[in-house]
């Protein structure tokens, strides 16, 4: 009996240390998914603003044909930075998914090593 007592406790200490990887894991795949969202939030809205100004460059291209026209080469620089962002916040999320499951296959395997 004692050894059975040893063993239980043996496998409640690794449950416990799964549950908290998985809480762990599971926290920062949330994290990881807002960076995600922001990111993705961040390339739609200089794409709109990049949208915006090339309509309003045409539009006055159109009433004043001698204009030159000058594209904003910083709102294209601050696309390019976002997309490189949300390439690595893909990344980063993939990651912390990858992560989480393992975490929860670790925590699934210690229940079914008490169990047995």
């Amino acid at each position: 009996q004692r050894k059975t007592q040893t063993a239980n406790i043996d496998y409640d200490a690794r449950i416990h240390r799964a549950d908290r990887a998985l809480a762990r894991a599971n926290e920062y795949a949330s994290k990881m998914d807002m960076r995600l969202t922001q990111a993705e939030y961040k390339v739609a809205a200089t794409e709109d603003t990049i949208a915006r100004e090339e309509r309003q460059l045409a539009q006055w291209e159109a009433e004043s044909p001698n204009t030159e026209r000058q594209t904003n080469d910083i709102l294209h620089m601050t696309l390019q930075n976002a997309q490189q962002e949300l390439t690595k916040a893909r990344g980063e999320a993939e990651t912390a998914h990858a992560e989480l499951e393992l975490a929860e296959d670790t925590h699934r395997a210690a229940l079914e090593a008490k169990e047995q």
